[in-house]
């Protein structure tokens, strides 16, 4: 899988698929910020806005139910959803699937 970024009209479709609501926690106010730059239309200050404000979003608790969604729309056959996941969620994931059979193994007081 490439770990270049998506062009944007297939990150678009592909976010469009996805199912996160506005009731996960973060703050609307650091999400306005991001609105109002896109309705804007002015291309440097979205991406400008979108760098400054992603990691917070992500931070407060978008990360989570993203990743949810993403894995969900991968597990469809969505196009482009696998390849919109890090290299390192992918790797967790593969870590995931290979050790979850193995947890009924190990003593309970160790899970």
């Amino acid at each position: 899988m490439s770990t270049r970024p998506l062009p944007p009209a297939r990150a678009n479709a592909l976010a469009a698929k996805l199912d996160i609501g506005l009731d996960i926690g973060i703050r609307h106010a650091c999400l306005s910020l991001v609105c109002l730059a896109l309705d804007g239309g002015n291309a440097s200050e979205i991406t400008g806005r979108l760098c400054q404000m992603t990691p917070i979003l992500w931070d407060e608790g978008l990360a989570h139910p993203a990743l949810v969604s993403v894995r969900e729309v991968c597990d469809l056959g969505v196009p482009d959803a696998a390849a919109a996941l890090t290299r390192r969620t992918r790797i967790e994931l593969r870590i995931e699937s290979i050790a979850r059979d193995r947890l009924l193994l190990a003593p309970p007081e160790l899970n």
